[in-house]
């Protein structure tokens, strides 16, 4: 795998079923997978690439416990205590990027699954320090933006 950039960002907004519920700093990486093959009589390897793949980091994330179990599948009963996890749901990302001359650039992201094992749940007034990990379904039609890596 092959590292073509990353981005960093601010003032992440989360969203699930088009329902912002966090807000995150973010990284997301951009690699590419190198395949190889030597040519028949050829003394060199050929290089080709093929695919991407987009995966991110949530940083300093401010949620509580009842929208994090939404994170995880579940739903929360109205004392933010989970009642039931199920399936793991996508999220949508569109976040801010910061340039060296202090103007902003947007990227969107959609369709991301968490890949972390270990969810950190917290009160209202709790920034999450933990990072949630997350790559993203389909690179190809779900990363969009304003943006170069």
């Amino acid at each position: 795998m092959t590292v073509m950039g990353e981005v960093t960002g601010k003032e992440g907004t989360i969203t699930i079923d088009g329902k912002a519920f966090a807000l995150a700093e973010f990284t997301v990486k951009f690699e590419r997978t190198i395949a190889t093959y030597k040519p028949v009589g050829e003394y060199s390897e050929f290089n080709v690439g093929t695919t991407v793949k987009v995966t991110g980091e949530l940083k300093r994330m401010m949620i509580d416990g009842s929208m994090n179990a939404r994170l995880l599948g579940g739903d929360a009963d109205g004392s933010g205590n989970i009642s039931a996890i199920g399936a793991v749901r996508m999220f949508d990302l569109v976040g801010k990027l910061t340039n060296l001359d202090s103007s902003h650039n947007t990227i969107y992201l959609s369709n991301c699954i968490p890949t972390t094992n270990d969810f950190v749940f917290s009160d209202a007034d709790t920034i999450v320090e933990e990072p949630i990990a997350f790559i993203v379904q389909n690179p190809k039609s779900d990363v969009s933006g304003n943006f170069t890596i």
